[in-house]
């Protein structure tokens, strides 16, 4: 194991082992534009962590498509080589994290535990886990292992509140997770202006030539798509690549 966390800087949990991802998807943190604030915490965060010092774990939570998976994950972009490794984790393998304490607790290494997209379904007994693997677990808990993990539920439930007795209690148990969470990012929707921005950066990073049509086309293509948000505008540039390559080859 201590070969490949040399060799691998990403890993994914399967059937109580840490398989290496070969090509993990290293993000700039630089192209992720109009979330400088989030940026700038979490950067800070990590940049502790990776020192050795204390740093709390962080919740992202908030609109989709709005930058929240890639953040984490430019974090390996800008400290792989200052010794951050990142393991992909999800809500299954919450009863079988602790061979990953064994595999890494004496590693020269720092690792990020990321849950992306994390949400728990009513009576789902994973959350218990979830609260007891940042807070009050009876074994401790490695010091270079620290949790990142995203959601578009800001209480990380879908709990049907108003069909229970007694809801508040629901609430509490909500509120008393996410709450472990020592840092908790917010994410919202961009504006036409601030997605018009991003497409102009994705195109600029591809060499090519922006016009008025490509806005209007850009506009359109975001009310189709649900909205203006990162992932949109990324799915866009992909989407006019595609018809500068037909007409090119077919005009």
């Amino acid at each position: 194991m201590s070969l490949e966390l040399k060799t691998f800087l990403a890993f994914r949990i399967i059937e109580k082992n840490l398989e290496p991802i070969k090509r993990p998807d290293l993000i700039n943190p630089d192209d992720l534009l109009f979330i400088d604030d989030q940026k700038e915490k979490l950067i800070k965060n990590t940049h502790c962590f990776v020192k050795g010092y204390m740093a709390n774990d962080v919740l992202l939570w908030g609109r989709r498509g709005s930058g929240k998976s890639a953040l984490v994950k430019s974090m390996l972009f800008r400290f792989k080589d200052e010794g951050l490794r990142m393991i992909q984790a999800y809500k299954s393998n919450l009863e079988d994290l602790a061979f990953i304490y064994e595999y890494i607790y004496d590693k020269p290494y720092r690792f990020i535990l990321f849950f992306d997209d994390l949400v728990f379904s009513e009576k789902d007994e994973r959350f218990s886990l979830m609260k007891a693997l940042l807070e009050g677990d009876i074994e401790q808990r490695p010091d270079n292992l620290i949790v990142y993990a995203t959601s578009n539920k800001r209480d990380l439930t879908i709990e049907k509140l108003q069909d229970e007795k007694f809801p508040e209690d629901s609430l509490n148990d909500a509120y008393a997770l996410v709450d472990r969470f020592g840092l908790r990012l917010g994410f919202w929707g961009f504006s036409k202006e601030q997605y018009i921005n991003i497409v102009k950066h994705y195109v600029k990073s591809l060499n090519l030539t922006w016009n008025e049509e490509f806005e209007k086309e850009a506009d359109r293509f975001a009310l189709n798509a649900g909205g203006y948000s990162g992932r949109s505008a990324k799915q866009f540039v992909k989407y006019l690549t595609v018809n500068l390559c037909y007409n090119k080859n077919h005009g």
